[in-house]
C-alpha cells in the first residue's frame, strides 16, 4: 500500500511537469555580449535565451526565453537596433522586440519565408544577409513600421557569412560555387574573386573590429584537414594564410595595442601593423569578441573579460549563468526555465535564501548558488522554497501543488509503515537532480 501511494503520487508530480521540462537541455552557456550599459553587461546572448540586466541591481539577471519568439529551444543570431531593440531573424520570420521588457512580436516581412540567416549589419541602419535555393539576399529592416524588407539579390550564389564593414557597410562571403568577397555600401554591392591555396568549403568572416587598414579582412575557411585563417593582403583577391587548427579557431580580435587568437587551445598573437602571429600561453577560450573597445572570451560556460598581456591573457569573471534569477512573472517562460534551469542546476526544489544561521552545505556563509530563486511554477504566486506548501502560505503553482502532494503522500505512507523490531536493507534510489541537495548531486558530505 505504502508503495503504491508513493507511485501514484510520482505519477501525479511527473503528470504535472511540462513536456519540456522532463526533456533533456543543453548545458548552460553565455554565448555573446549584445549590449553594454554603464560599462556592465545589459544583455547577454545565452545558448537557451537571453539574460537581462535587472535596473537597480548589477549582479542579477532575468531570463527572457525562447518562447518570447515562437521556438522551443532555439536562440538565434541576434542583430541589435539603433534605438537598443532586437532582431531576431529565423527561417520562417524575422522577430522584433524588446528584451528588458520580454515583448517580442513578428515583423511584416511576406516574402522572407525559407530564408537561411546567414549574418547581419548593424550601425546606422540594420541590413540582414540570407541564403536560399535561389541565391543570396539583403534585407533592410525598417524599425519604425515594423518590416523587413528586401533589397539586394545575389542569384546561383551560396552566402556563408556577412558582418559590419564600418558605418553603413559590410562585408558578405561565399565559398561556391567561387570563393567571393563581397562588399556593400551607400554606393553599391562590389565583389572581389579569391584565391586559396586549399579549396575551402566554407567562410566566414573574422575580426571586423580587429581590421586596421582598408581592404584588410579576416576568414576562416574551413578546408579538409581542419580550419585555417587567412587574412587579404590586396584588392586583387590574394588572400595569405596566417594561423591553422585541426579542431577550432577562434578571432582575431583586439587586446590592448596586440591581435590575439586561439587555435586549438593556444593563444596567438602579434602586434598591430605585423603579419605573423606568435604562439603564446594555453587558454581554454571557446569564443572571442570585441565591443565597445573591450575584449572577451567564452570560458567555462561564463564570459570573461580579458586583460594583461596579449601572450597570456588574464581573464576576470564579467557574465555567469548563476546570475539569473528566472523569468518575469507573467512573460509564459516559467516552463521553458523550469527545463533548462533544472537540467542544467541553476534552480532546485528547495532553493531560495539561505537560512540566517548558515548554508545549505553547513558552511557559515552563504553562497550565490544559495540564494538561486526557484521560479514561480514551483513557488506559486507567493515567490521561492516551499511557502506553497503550508495551510498559511500562499497558493502553489502547478508545479508546486505537485511537490506538495508527493511530499504529503510520502509522510503517510510512512506514519502508516508496521513498526517491527528489524528492518532489511533496502536499495537506494536516486531522486530526480532538482530534487536533491547540492551535496547530494556532488556527493559531499555535509559539512564536508
Amino acid at each position: 500500500m505504502r508503495r503504491r501511494a508513493l507511485t501514484l503520487a510520482g505519477a501525479a508530480l511527473v503528470g504535472a511537469l511540462p513536456a519540456t521540462a522532463t526533456a533533456h537541455g543543453p548545458a548552460p552557456a553565455a554565448l555573446e555580449v549584445l549590449s553594454l550599459r554603464d560599462g556592465r553587461p545589459a544583455i547577454i546572448r545565452l545558448n537557451f535565451g537571453l539574460a537581462v540586466a535587472i535596473p537597480g541591481d548589477p549582479e542579477h539577471f532575468r531570463y527572457v526565453c525562447p518562447g518570447r519568439w515562437g521556438e522551443a529551444e532555439r536562440v538565434p543570431d541576434v542583430a541589435t537596433l539603433p534605438d537598443g531593440r532586437l532582431v531576431l531573424p529565423l527561417t520562417d520570420g524575422v522577430w522584433l522586440g524588446d528584451a528588458a521588457g520580454g515583448v517580442f512580436a513578428v515583423a511584416e516581412a511576406p516574402e522572407w519565408r525559407g530564408q537561411t540567416p546567414v549574418g547581419h549589419a548593424t550601425g546606422d541602419r540594420t541590413t540582414l544577409v540570407t541564403r536560399d535555393a535561389t541565391g543570396g539576399r539583403f534585407w533592410g529592416v525598417d524599425a519604425a513600421a515594423g518590416a523587413v524588407r528586401p533589397e539586394d539579390t545575389l542569384p546561383d550564389v551560396a552566402l556563408d557569412s556577412a558582418a559590419s564593414a564600418g558605418p553603413g557597410a559590410l562585408f558578405a562571403v561565399g565559398a561556391r560555387p567561387t570563393p567571393t568577397l563581397w562588399h556593400r555600401d551607400a554606393a553599391g554591392l562590389t565583389s572581389q574573386t579569391l584565391e586559396f591555396d586549399a579549396a575551402p568549403q566554407f567562410l566566414d568572416l573574422r575580426g571586423v573590429d580587429a581590421v586596421t587598414a582598408p581592404g584588410q579582412v579576416f576568414l576562416a575557411a574551413s578546408v579538409a584537414d581542419g580550419v585555417r585563417l587567412y587574412e587579404t593582403t590586396d584588392a586583387g583577391g590574394e588572400v595569405s594564410e596566417r594561423l591553422r587548427a585541426e579542431r577550432a579557431l577562434h578571432g582575431p580580435v583586439p587586446l590592448g595595442d596586440a591581435l590575439i587568437a586561439v587555435a586549438d587551445g593556444v593563444v596567438w598573437h602579434r602586434p598591430v601593423g605585423s603579419a605573423d602571429f606568435t604562439a603564446g600561453a594555453p587558454r581554454a577560450f571557446t569564443c572571442l569578441q570585441a565591443i565597445g573597445g573591450r575584449t572577451f572570451a567564452c570560458l567555462d560556460r561564463q564570459l570573461v573579460e580579458l586583460s594583461g598581456p596579449a601572450s597570456a591573457p588574464e581573464a576576470s569573471t564579467f557574465f555567469s549563468p548563476t546570475q539569473l534569477l528566472g523569468p518575469e512573472p507573467g512573460t509564459g517562460c516559467d516552463e521553458q526555465w523550469l527545463h533548462f534551469g533544472a537540467e542544467a542546476g541553476l534552480l532546485r526544489a528547495d532553493a531560495g535564501e539561505p537560512d540566517a544561521g548558515g548554508s545549505s552545505d553547513g558552511t557559515d556563509a552563504g553562497t550565490e548558488a544559495d540564494a538561486e530563486v526557484v521560479p514561480a511554477v514551483f513557488a506559486g504566486s507567493g515567490g521561492g522554497g516551499t511557502a506553497g506548501c503550508g495551510p498559511a502560505g500562499p497558493r502553489p503553482g502547478p508545479i508546486g501543488a505537485a511537490l506538495c502532494a508527493l511530499s504529503g503522500a510520502c509522510l503517510a505512507a510512512l506514519r502508516r509503515r508496521p513498526r517491527s523490531n528489524f528492518s532489511r536493507p533496502r536499495r537506494s534510489r536516486k531522486l530526480p537532480a532538482i530534487f536533491r541537495s547540492d551535496a547530494q548531486r556532488t556527493g559531499r558530505s555535509q559539512g564536508g
